[in-house]
């Protein structure tokens, strides 16, 4: 009996399960102090260090969405075929939102 009060669980869409959901979210949220210090040198540091990696990211999306460099494309232009964003972007709608993932 006891096991299956341990694993009973409210069904999505009741009642039961939002109440459930509500007192649990409560019970688990709190908020954080703020202890950030923009002024020590840590800071500086962590904020060179990622300015670094935002432009490294930058380059290399700028890369992927150019087609892989200006071999990669030309090689492609010269078989007659279109770069994969060519090809996403004729197949989509005009305006329409697209989610790329991987």
């Amino acid at each position: 009996m006891l096991r299956r009060l341990a694993a009973w669980r409210p069904r999505p869409g009741s009642t039961r399960a939002a109440a459930a959901y509500r007192s649990s979210a409560a019970a688990s949220s709190s908020v954080l102090p703020a202890a950030l210090d923009r002024s020590s040198d840590a800071y500086a540091r962590n904020a060179t260090a990622v300015g670094g990696l935002l432009s490294d990211l930058h380059s290399r999306v700028s890369q992927a969405l150019g087609g892989g460099g200006a071999g990669a494309v030309k090689r492609n232009e010269g078989r007659g075929k279109l770069l994969p964003r060519d090809r996403i972007n004729r197949l989509l709608d005009p305006g329409a939102s697209f989610l790329e993932l991987s």
